[in-house]
């Protein structure tokens, strides 16, 4: 387990000083079970060369038990929580990774940190706790975290503390990256297309009516569809970027426990 760092930093605009703890877990510690004459280094630099890169699976939120491990995950939380937890997977860590974790309230970026691990070529979940610091519960609303190596954005995900707040309509946004590489990919267009509209029909026709909602990816990856989608409406859908395949489904839909907004994390395929 990568050796845990605690921060106290100030919560811009909101009067609670906030408590982040990060963790790492894998199948196995650097340096367990070494061979006589094996040094904890030379196992380091053995992973640091049999891991290429970075890769994140998606954001999971999750609860704690008594002991400290991963509970159960969660798509909310409730009214009162003192404590949420963004995670993601990881299938090894590189050398000279450093994580960049960014918290977001009610869409105004509010705090940061970040952290050098160890490399390891085990499997593992990297996470990073975020509380208040004198055990009050969270602020309600949405919350959202993004997981970045250097400048690169890893994965992203939201988290509602407290009652929903249903609308009918449901902003999306989010980010195109690489499948392979998770870089960003600017320029990248994600368009919805109007209840009834297959992506066949569009593109056969090329109407620019049959569009419902779309939006651009910026230099970041990231994108806002102009719109909301309503919720338990069938949509179709196409993203398309120079030099990848493009995406097509016919059966986008949103249902009641969808949050509002909504983040998607887009990957393409060259």
């Amino acid at each position: 387990m990568q050796s845990a760092t605690k921060h106290l930093i100030m919560f811009l605009g909101l009067p609670a000083i906030l408590l982040m703890s990060s963790f790492s877990t894998s199948a196995a510690a650097p340096g367990a079970g070494l061979a006589s004459g094996v040094t904890s280094a030379g196992v380091e630099a053995a992973a640091a060369q049999a891991c290429a890169g970075l890769q994140a699976g998606p954001v999971s939120w999750v609860t704690l038990d008594d002991q400290g491990e991963i509970d159960r995950q969660v798509t909310e939380y409730p009214s009162g929580t003192t404590e949420i937890i963004p995670t993601f997977e990881y299938a090894c860590l590189p050398k000279n990774t450093t994580i960049v974790t960014v918290f977001t309230y009610e869409g105004e970026a509010v705090l940061s940190d970040k952290e050098a691990l160890r490399p390891s070529a085990q499997a593992g979940v990297y996470s990073f706790p975020l509380s208040s610091d004198d055990g009050g519960p969270l602020n309600e609303g949405q919350w959202e975290v993004a997981f970045y190596k250097d400048k690169t954005l890893l994965a992203s995900g939201a988290v509602r503390v407290g009652g929903e707040r249903r609308s009918d309509g449901v902003a999306v946004r989010g980010t195109v990256r690489d499948d392979n590489t998770r870089k960003p990919i600017k320029g990248a267009l994600v368009a919805v297309l109007k209840p009834g509209i297959s992506v066949k029909t569009f593109l056969d026709s090329g109407k620019e009516s049959d569009l419902f909602a779309s939006g651009t990816a910026d230099s970041l990856g990231q994108f806002s569809l102009n719109r909301p989608l309503a919720r338990d409406t069938t949509y179709g859908l196409l993203i398309v970027a120079r030099g990848y395949r493009p995406i097509m489904r016919d059966d986008l839909r949103l249902g009641a426990d969808q949050p509002d907004p909504l983040s998607m994390d887009i990957l393409m395929v060259k």
